[in-house]
């Protein structure tokens, strides 16, 4: 017996921006890995931080596309990122491989990197997978959430 296994990279995945300073604490977001946002989702957030990830207004998510926001926790300084490797699609699954880089400067303040993609709308599960390990440990803030 013989089984055929198939993913598909057929819908492409666009890299819209990677930016530095992502806290989301005040909308509540900020311990999730993702935040996946559509269309519907520009009221609930308009005003918000949120708008501000997504990119120039062609690029927010429509009836096609949605936006996808990889969050990469809290960083010591400025140098770290987050690079999209290269997505992976199953029936149920859409997997998006992404990693931690280093990039130039080095300024000692708090950063919160994310990635924004725009993604194809499916009905998929989404997973993100790190590949290597994390450039640093993420810093914890004590207190109440």
């Amino acid at each position: 017996m013989i089984f055929i296994f198939s993913c598909s990279e057929r819908e492409k995945i666009e890299v819209v921006t990677n930016n530095d300073f992502c806290e989301l604490q005040e909308e509540d977001i900020e311990t999730f890995p993702y935040l996946l946002v559509n269309e519907l989702d520009l009221v609930k957030y308009e005003g918000s931080v949120i708008i501000n990830l997504l990119g120039p207004k062609e690029k927010f998510p429509d009836s096609q596309k949605n936006s996808l926001i990889i969050l990469l926790g809290k960083r010591s300084s400025n140098i770290y990122s987050i690079e999209f490797l290269r997505s992976v699609q199953t029936e149920k699954l859409l997997r998006i491989f992404v990693k931690e880089v280093l990039k130039d400067g080095v300024i000692p303040v708090e950063t919160y990197p994310c990635l924004t993609l725009r993604i194809p709308k499916n009905n998929k599960n989404i997973e993100i997978v790190w590949e290597g390990e994390p450039l640093e440990v993420p810093i914890i803030k004590k207190g109440k959430y």
